[in-house]
């Protein structure tokens, strides 16, 4: 059933039958077609939880067929390659529990066989289900990632839930006619039902109880139901039919402890609640043998206001009822407390889980994603009481793209050696990461023995990737360091190499332009800047050719930004993605009045210069998404805002200008630079202002100091990392334009999704707590 259609909680109808035409009935011949008429089943048991509806059989809520819906339908006993196949429903009207017509989907359905018996199988939907070779057992898929829509209704708000996660299951032994074959389905699934109520700002007295209340607004980004450690309640389960008279069984073959509920309105905006407001929710899950609900189980509901609210479920039932989920039934949750917050937490914002609240069906290209440049290097990402900035630590504050600035490593001998290293003594690849491979004492710039190993600082990037959001890795090697055309291959061959063994990131070859965030959730995209084309067929990285070495001609020429084409692996003419890559970046930039050539660092573009180049990327970003009606989404931004400054040929990181360093220098340049350019945008731009758009992946020094880095207005980095986090739901609240997205291949997949390319709430800064939310 096409997903948000209609209102339901769970448990079916009584059956209804098709009509048929009054014919005298004959035997069926082998490969005759089989017909089919499909109803709902009678279920007698009540809900767990409330009743629905009352009549003479029951309690009940109904489930209608939807014009277009698809079931699987096999059978062992029919014609070999004519014992499966896919039909589509066809219904007279909006309220109809039965099927009009079954129509298959393929130019032949099932056919009888010469077996005088056959049983028939049937599951819906058809897009999450795979018939074993059996023919009686099936592989289901339940999303990780179910949609919900709110609609309004009148004055209430109500949550139409993904019926693509309601599984329904059809059995039959028939006899060799050609009388319809009637398939009765029944539910598979079982519905977690809770209702949300609105917020309300809290003020307490001296005595600490409450001394007035304030309606409030927030708006939801995503609800997320947690099984305890062990418990799949989402992924791939195996449902088994002993014979066409039996309940089928589970088995669980792989999947998540995990289902997230990822919400909008009609429009496609993220929905919102006020103070006196419900909502109310279901999830579905497949119920195994004793499958049973205790305080272990939780709900976390995020704002797009960066809050999360957390609720344990309980482990007691009220009298009369179960903690035990049964297949049919709904489980109703008590009514969930009210998000409250005090004056003094509408301040606050917690960037630790800020990807959670991009809907699924977002296009990567509309991502903005603040990142680390050199980020293991203590140099770049030293905190202000010298401590290094960590990749843990980073994460926290929101940063989900990191880059890596590799060099060749050796463990045959200790001491320190040049860029020049006999590859015959090459033992791996490493990291440029500060103090740890650099002879700091003699500023020689020697790289040390006994690096960091490539493999294990990606390993320590991945290692922090969840399964609801994604990451980007960049990786560079040095600026004419010396690379060798080793019997494994270069640099590049390295990199391939440990990502092919990192079952984190996700294969490049599967990108194109209409690749959206729910395609990559729980892995890391790496992009590699060579400067030289690359023929690794079999590599899951992308390759853009811009070394690290730059060319004045970028900096005063005509090409004033690189637009660059992103390939994977064979060339970037053979195997181009179709996306392309504006991009900039500059280890070293003058702060001198003009620019440097600054031997084998290359060019060295001044600060105001970098600086103009970084405008016209943005320029290119605002005028794609300015006409929201034809914008591409084949254009990838990429903003380098870190490196170090010269202000002569010879330089030294430690140069101090006006108390600042080489590196302080760059931060409070471009740090700043960024952040204005974010917060001077507005849907409705007056002045000098901007609208909305995507800023792409922007790396930064020092991203988790601190310290102020502007004193006019108290400006600290996680400021700016939060500012470019958020402009993803700013920038989606602003444009509500209605896509038919790719669909998620993650979890399960809505094909045709309607999911909006731009809308959302966002800041108001709540942060959660109080009264039964933690």
């Amino acid at each position: 059933m096409k997903t948000y259609k209609y209102i339901f909680l769970f448990c079916a109808l009584i059956a209804a039958s098709s009509c048929l035409e009054e014919k005298q009935i004959k035997p069926a011949s082998p490969g005759d077609e089989v017909r089919f008429g499909v109803s709902l089943n009678e279920i007698s048991t009540k809900t767990v939880y409330g009743d629905e509806v009352k009549d003479a059989n029951g309690h009940f809520f109904p489930i209608y067929w939807v014009n277009g819906d698809e079931v699987l339908i096999t059978s062992p006993q029919c014609m070999t390659t004519r014992n499966s196949a896919v039909y589509s429903v066809a219904v007279d009207g909006p309220n109809q529990n039965y099927a009009s017509a079954l129509n298959k989907k393929a130019e032949a359905g099932i056919q009888w066989g010469d077996n005088q018996t056959a049983d028939f199988y049937s599951i819906y939907p058809a897009i999450n289900a795979v018939a074993n070779r059996d023919l009686k057992s099936f592989t289901l898929n339940m999303p990780t990632q179910q949609r919900s829509e709110v609609v309004t209704n009148g004055t209430t708000k109500i949550a139409n839930p993904d019926m693509e996660a309601c599984f329904m299951y059809a059995e039959k032994n028939a006899s060799v006619t050609d009388e319809a074959v009637f398939l009765t389905y029944k539910p598979l699934s079982t519905a977690i039902r809770f209702t949300l109520q609105g917020p309300e700002i809290v003020t307490y007295g001296p005595d600490g109880s409450v001394a007035s209340t304030e309606n409030t607004t927030v708006t939801l980004s995503s609800i997320r139901l947690t099984a305890p450690v062990g418990t799949v309640i989402s992924g791939n389960f195996t449902a088994n039919f002993a014979d066409a008279s039996t309940v089928p069984t589970f088995t669980v073959q792989n999947g998540s402890n995990v289902v997230n509920l990822e919400i909008a309105q009609e429009n496609g905006a993220y929905p919102t609640i006020s103070t006196g407001e419900t909502i109310e929710f279901s999830v579905f899950i497949i119920p195994q043998d004793n499958l049973t609900l205790s305080n272990d189980w939780k709900l976390t509901v995020t704002l797009a206001e960066g809050g999360s609210f957390t609720k344990y479920l309980g482990g007691t039932a009220e009298s009369g009822k179960t903690m035990t989920l049964t297949a049919g039934q709904i489980h109703r949750l008590p009514i969930l407390p009210r998000f409250t917050f005090t004056q003094e937490t509408i301040v606050t914002y917690d960037p630790s889980n800020w990807m959670v609240n991009i809907p699924r069906d977002t296009y990567l290209s509309e991502i903005s994603i603040p990142g680390s440049w050199n980020s293991l290097n203590d140099d770049h990402q030293i905190l202000s009481n010298s401590a290094t900035a960590t990749i843990q630590a980073q994460y926290t504050k929101g940063v989900r793209a990191f880059h890596i600035d590799s060099r060749w490593g050796s463990d045959s001998r200790s001491g320190w050696f040049s860029y020049n290293i006999n590859p015959n003594n090459i033992s791996y690849l490493s990291v440029a990461d500060g103090g740890t491979s650099y002879n700091t004492s003699s500023g020689t710039g020697q790289i040390r023995f006994k690096g960091t190993d490539f493999v294990d600082v990606l390993s320590s990037i991945t290692n922090e990737v969840k399964e609801d959001e994604y990451m980007v890795v960049i990786v560079s090697f040095a600026q004419n360091s010396y690379d060798h055309n080793r019997a494994d291959g270069g640099w590049e061959s390295a990199v391939s190499n440990a990502c092919a063994n990192n079952s984190s990131i996700y294969d490049a070859n599967s990108i194109t332009p209409e690749t959206v965030v729910g395609d990559v959730l729980g892995h890391v995209i790496v992009i590699v800047n060579t400067p030289n084309e690359v023929s690794l067929s079999n590599s899951k990285c992308f390759f853009v050719n811009y070394g690290m070495e730059l060319e004045e001609n970028e900096y005063t020429g005509t090409d004033l930004y690189k637009t660059l084409p992103m390939y994977q692996g064979g060339s970037s003419s053979s195997s181009s993605s179709g996306i392309t890559l504006n991009a900039s970046h500059s280890q070293i930039t003058s702060s001198a009045s003009s620019a440097i050539t600054n031997g084998n660092r290359g060019y060295n573009p001044t600060l105001a210069d970098r600086e103009a180049k970084l405008n016209y990327i943005l320029n290119a970003s605002q005028q794609n998404y300015a006409n929201q009606d034809n914008y591409q989404h084949n254009q990838w931004m990429y903003l380098s805002l870190g490196g170090y400054a010269a202000s002569s040929y010879s330089y030294s990181r430690y140069q101090t200008e006006s108390g600042k360093s080489a590196y302080d220098i760059i931060t409070n340049r471009y740090n700043p630079w960024i952040y204005d350019k974010v917060t001077n945008m507005s849907a409705n731009p007056t002045g000098n202002q901007t609208r909305f758009y995507p800023v792409g992946i922007v790396l930064m020094n020092h991203v988790t100091d601190e310290t102020v880095i502007r004193t006019s207005d108290n400006l600290t980095t996680p400021m700016v990392i939060n500012e470019i986090l958020q402009l993803n739901n700013k920038y989606r609240k602003a444009y509500k334009k209605d896509y038919q997205g790719a669909g998620t291949t993650t979890g399960g997949g809505n094909s045709g999704s309607t999911q909006q390319s731009a809308a959302s709430g966002y800041s108001a800064g709540f942060t959660a707590g109080g009264n039964g939310w933690e």
